[in-house]
Parts: C-alpha cells; sequence; structure tokens
C-alpha cells in the first residue's frame, strides 16, 4: 500500500503554521456526550464510539534550544527510546476526535478540544492536532481510514516559536505475542514513515517517506527501506525531495520475541537506529520509531508502522 495522499494530506493541512503562520483548521466537532474507556486495545474495528481508546508502544523523543528571533535549532538532546510509551485517544459519537494524550519517560502531551485545541480528523489519512497557544503540534495516521487494523503510529513537536521545546514519535497498537510470530517464510509489508528533521544549519522540518519491510521470519530479519521521502521547511514551508532521508537497514529479533532492533543509514551520511514491534494476532502488521544523527545539530527523529 503506497501513502502518496499522505503526503498531500500531512502537507496541506495546517504544518505550514508552525511557526506562528497558524490560522486554524476545521476541528473534528460534532458528535457529544460521555466515553467509556476501553480495556488494552485489540483492533480498531473493535471500537464502538464514544469510546477512550488506551495503547501502549514503542517512544522515541528529545528536546530542542531553539532561540529567537529565528527559531533556528541550535542544540538537540536525545532521550532515547522507551517501551514504556502509551496513547490515550478519545472519539465522541460522531467518531470524531476529541481529545489525544501521548506519555512517554520525557512527560506527557495533551492536544484537548475541550481546552480550545484543535484537532482535525476530516481527511482520510492523517489527524493534525494544534494546541490554542499555536505551539505544539501532532500528527498521525488515521488508522480506521487507510484500513489498518492493530496499529497506527505519529510525531510532535512542543515549544514552537517560544525558543525550546520537546519532539518526539510514538508507534502503538496491540504487540504480537512473541510466540505468536512466524518461524517460516516471509512477507513483504508497506506503509509509511512521518517525523522531523534538522539540517545542519538548525532548520527544522517535517518529513514523510514510503516504506517497504521485507521479513523473512526463519531468518528472523527484517530488511527496511524507506525512499521517496519529502520535507516541508517548518518556518518557510517550502516542500522539497529530500533523497538524503531515504534509508535502508536491517532489524532483528530473538526466538519467540516481539521486539526488533537495528541500524539505519540515511543516504546523506547519516546513521542511527531503530526499535519497534509487529502487532496483531499474527504478525500482520509492524510499527516503530528511529533516530539518526550527523554533524552538528543533524538529527533526523521519527515513526513508521505497515501492513502485509
Amino acid at each position: 500500500m503506497k501513502f502518496n495522499n499522505l503526503l498531500t494530506s500531512v502537507f496541506l493541512l495546517p504544518f505550514v503554521a508552525l511557526m506562528g503562520l497558524l490560522t486554524g483548521c476545521g476541528g473534528g466537532g460534532g458528535g457529544g456526550g460521555g466515553s467509556a474507556t476501553l480495556g488494552p486495545f485489540v483492533r480498531w474495528s473493535a471500537i464502538t464510539p464514544p469510546a477512550t481508546v488506551e495503547a501502549s508502544g514503542v517512544s522515541q523523543d528529545g528536546d530542542y534550544v531553539a532561540p529567537g528571533p529565528g527559531f533556528s535549532i541550535t542544540s538537540i538532546t536525545d532521550e532515547g527510546a522507551s517501551t514504556s510509551a502509551s496513547a490515550s485517544i478519545t472519539y465522541r459519537a460522531d467518531n470524531s476526535i476529541s481529545r489525544i494524550s501521548i506519555t512517554t519517560p520525557n512527560g506527557t502531551v495533551v492536544w484537548d478540544e475541550a481546552l480550545g485545541d484543535d484537532i482535525d480528523d476530516a481527511d482520510p489519512a492523517v489527524v493534525v492536532a494544534t494546541n490554542a497557544a499555536s505551539t505544539s503540534i501532532a500528527f498521525a495516521v488515521d488508522a480506521i481510514d487507510v484500513g489498518w487494523e492493530y496499529q497506527t503510529f505519529g510525531a510532535w513537536q512542543t515549544g514552537i516559536g517560544t525558543g525550546a521545546g520537546s519532539y518526539g514519535a510514538l508507534s502503538i497498537g496491540a504487540p504480537t505475542a512473541g510466540s505468536a510470530i512466524p518461524t517460516t517464510g516471509g512477507a513483504t509489508f508497506t506503509g509509511a514513515t512521518m517525523g522531523f528533521y534538522s539540517d545542519g544549519t538548525g532548520d527544522g522540518f517535517v518529513t514523510v517517506s514510503d516504506l517497504t519491510v521485507t521479513a523473512d521470519f526463519a531468518a528472523r530479519s527484517l530488511g527496511f527501506n524507506a525512499n521517496n521521502t519529502q520535507k516541508i521547511n517548518t518556518t518557510t514551508a517550502v516542500e522539497t525531495a529530500a533523497v538524503n532521508l531515504n534509508m535502508t537497514g536491517t532489524l532483528t529479533y530473538a526466538p519467540a520475541t516481539n521486539s526488533f532492533s537495528g541500524a539505519l543509514n540515511a543516504a546523506g551520511g547519516m546513521t542511527g537506529t531503530s526499535q519497534g514491534w509487529f502487532y496483531g494476532p499474527s504478525a500482520e502488521e509492524l510499527g516503530g520509531v528511529f533516530s539518526l544523527a550527523g554533524t552538528g545539530v543533524e538529527t533526523y527523529t521519527g515513526s513508521y508502522g505497515a501492513t502485509r
């Protein structure tokens, strides 16, 4: 499954507003009424709104400093990956989203329309959340609309235009039991990546890529290939191809263990790692996070998801 429409959706929604250009987007109003918190997340099609869905996953986040007036990034601190992250999503009766909360070891970030924030889930591929002060943004694949059952992924940034903030990426879902991961044969997973990139001069970008992961279950090996990467400058809103951010690598996992990891290399020379999980009863889907670094403040952090 190609995500060419995901790139268009992401860049037509209010990413151009990241540095104070925000004019507002069509929030997911309507619905109403209370919501019940579900038990452990199982699959998207099992959700009957109004409801609050809570799911665990893998995160990668950090902090940055970007002093005014130019707000170029001058320092970045990578807080590392974690397998103890979680997210909470509240759906109204009409299936629109009213609240998103993400928790990692680095803290909790929340977007809540009851507090004046905006959550735009009208697009068929991506959800974009912005806070009332226009200083934070989150974006994620709308798993229900794209036909995924067991996982989703996204990324966020806070402190926009304030001089400092945090950034991160998250993959959540219903993890596959280690004993249920196939041990023979192979599969091809297709999906996408999302992330944030800081170039060597401190300019910031939002990114999207197509993703193909080729699994060899007998060898417990995953061939990772992210290509067709595009980026948009968060200050100028200029969109360009980013061949330097195309990534390749090999991820591996231990027998009967649902936690894969490995090294990734970007075409432009950055290196780093990825960590992720299989999702679904029989590893029907997968997702994870990545972090790469180059020279100085050049860093690339994001998340991904894919399905067979």
